[in-house]
Order: structure tokens, then C-alpha cells, then sequence
């Protein structure tokens, strides 16, 4: 039954291909929308009449997300941070285990990394590898990198010797 019910919706697509090809478009889409439903394919056409508002308030999500990351082109990480930071400092920006860390204090711990490193004579290009357990320390000692321009190489904390040879 599987296997005829798709030659039908097949045979259906063509004809609906057929159509847009001999009559004009509104008529071959109503035609073609026709026989689809006709030939079975109510099911799918349920599914997508009930997810319509869900995958629409997706896709509008996601043209404003691409519209506002199209204008960090180019801005290092610590740049953004820095916009948002200073836009919303007491909003949440990292919720880990029992740990909240506001922007402003995510902002403030990451001044005081990129001063640590400074001081300790890492300047901009250059890369500081690190090993760290994952936590709210981590963002921020890769934000504090960003702000003196220097890079944290980020070697995972669970591998063991020869994993490391490289």
C-alpha cells in the first residue's frame, strides 16, 4: 500500500509539473494542490497548516539574528560582547550549574583577565593556550584574550597523553 500511495503522489507531482507547464499559474497551482490533496497527500498538508505559525515565527527570528549578526562582520568577539554588555548589564549571561553571572559581571571579570594577561606581557596576535574546566571562568578568560586581540587556544581538559602530541 506504502509503495502505490508514493507512485500517486509522484504521478501527482508530475502532473502538477505538467500543469504549471500548459495552463496559467494560479490555475496549475490550484490543479496541481488538487490532485495532491486528492491523491493522499492531506496528511502532510495537515502537518504543515498546523506548524505554519510555529515555522514562521522561526524563520522571522531568524532573519533578524542574520540581520544583526551581517553587522558584527569584521568586530572581534570582544567588540559584540561589549555592545551587549553595555546595552544590558544586569540581564543574565551565563547560567552554569548553580552559578548566574550577569553581563556586567561577566564584563568586569574579563577586565580583570585581560590586565592579568597584559601584564604578564601577551600582546595582540598572539595565542595563550589554556587548559580549563568547563565554567563561567572559561567565557571570560576568552573574552579577557579578545579585548588585549590575543587568541585562547583552548586544549579540552580530559585529554591525556598522546592526545596532546601534536
Amino acid at each position: 500500500m506504502g509503495a502505490l500511495r508514493a507512485l500517486l503522489l509522484s504521478v501527482s507531482a508530475g502532473v502538477g509539473v505538467y500543469l504549471m507547464l500548459s495552463f496559467p499559474g494560479w490555475l496549475a497551482g490550484a490543479l496541481g494542490l488538487l490532485g495532491f490533496l486528492v491523491l493522499g497527500g492531506w496528511p502532510i498538508t495537515s502537518i504543515a497548516i498546523k506548524t505554519f505559525p510555529r515555522d514562521l515565527r522561526a524563520l522571522v527570528k531568524l532573519y533578524f539574528t542574520k540581520r544583526t549578526i551581517r553587522g558584527w562582520s569584521g568586530k572581534r568577539v570582544s567588540d559584540v560582547f561589549q555592545s551587549v554588555a553595555s546595552s544590558q548589564p544586569e540581564s543574565t549571561a551565563i547560567l552554569f550549574e548553580e552559578q548566574k553571572w550577569t553581563y556586567r559581571d561577566l564584563d568586569n571579570y574579563s577586565n580583570q583577565v585581560a590586565n592579568l594577561f597584559q601584564d604578564a606581557g601577551v600582546k595582540p596576535n598572539e595565542t595563550v593556550v589554556m587548559v580549563m574546566q568547563n565554567s563561567p571562568q572559561f567565557i571570560g578568560v576568552s573574552l579577557g584574550l579578545s579585548k588585549i586581540g590575543a587568541t585562547g587556544s583552548f586544549i579540552n581538559f580530559n585529554l591525556r597523553g598522546n592526545a596532546l602530541d601534536h
